[in-house]
Order: structure tokens, then sequence, then C-alpha cells
């Protein structure tokens, strides 16, 4: 959370494109971990809950299609029991 962007000096963007790009224009990043497994989400009509890794997943995919190079690949991990090992910190 936000102790850690403190205490690690990192940036915090508003939306996913921006943290893609740092905030500029160009794909800045060479992998993405989607963790959303905590928070309040919303519950369908069949009790599950509407967690929203696909849709920043498509906003992921979103920002690797409007990119110049055609070429770019980028990792993205929407897999929590991965996520938990890669991010001890």
């Amino acid at each position: 959370g936000r102790d850690r962007i403190n205490k690690y000096g990192l940036e915090l963007y508003p939306t996913i494109e921006e943290a893609l790009t740092l905030g500029g224009g160009e794909l800045a990043v060479d992998g993405v971990v989607i963790i959303a497994e905590h928070g309040n989400y919303p519950i369908n009509h069949k009790g599950q809950k509407l967690y929203p890794r696909y849709d920043w997943f498509k906003k992921c995919v979103e920002v690797l299609k409007n990119q110049k190079e055609e070429c770019r690949f980028l990792m993205i991990n929407t897999s929590l029991h991965h996520g938990k090992n890669v991010l001890k910190w």
C-alpha cells in the first residue's frame, strides 16, 4: 500500500495507462502483476465477488495496442498465488 510507496520512494499514478508509461506516452515497464484480492468489490447474482482483474488486464492490453512499437512484449500476471511470491519485499 501507500506505506511501501513512501518507504521505497515509488511513484503512484492515477491510471493504469500512466503507471505503464510512467506518466509518458511510451511503454516504460517490462511486466505487470495484477493483484486485486483485497478490497470491497461488488457481488453478482451468483454470489461471486467481482474482482477488477479482467478490467485491469483489458486496460493493460489497450496501452499495448496504442504503442508505436509493434514488437514489444509485456508479461502480465493475474495470479494471486504467484503475485504473493513475487512481491515479498
